[in-house]
């Protein structure tokens, strides 16, 4: 599972660059990403006929409404790093993604959001996310601190 997940970690970095490059391609990231997301929505239909689940629907209309703003955030996510990216880099948007990510994560661990299994939040965890900030500024700021 942890070789799988740091491919895909790899697999979501292309997949930002790809994103990004064909907004630049075709001179709009906006509608560049709404391409991306009917893609994406042909994919997930596609997907979904492979996975026969009579009651899905009948479930998923007790599915709290604000939880479907996943999608939104999603799409809006895209279209960020899409315009992200020709302006910072795929690695520094990368390092502060993933420092941002390590932060939200330990809160949403801590309580048990959104049925996350709780873990509280320990010493190493707060290290752990401090060390990724870090990394993220010397990935950042290194080549000005320390010219070749």
């Amino acid at each position: 599972m942890i070789l799988l997940t740091i491919f895909i970690g790899m697999i979501i970095t292309l997949h930002m660059s790809m994103n990004a490059y064909a907004g630049h391609l075709a001179g709009n990231t906006k509608m560049a990403n709404l391409v991306f997301w009917a893609m994406g929505l042909s994919t997930s239909i596609i997907i979904s006929f492979t996975q026969k689940d009579p009651g899905f629907m009948k479930r998923a209309m007790g599915i709290p409404p604000w939880l479907f703003l996943a999608g939104g955030i999603g799409a809006a996510i895209s279209l960020f790093t899409n315009s992200a990216i020709p302006l910072i880099g795929s690695a520094n948007l990368t390092m502060l993604l993933l420092a941002g990510q390590l932060a939200a994560s330990v809160v949403v661990s801590h309580f048990g959001i959104m049925g996350s299994p709780l873990e509280p939040v320990a010493w190493y965890k707060i290290a752990g996310v401090a060390l990724a900030g870090l990394g993220a500024a010397l990935s950042i700021y290194g080549g000005k601190l320390f010219p070749r």
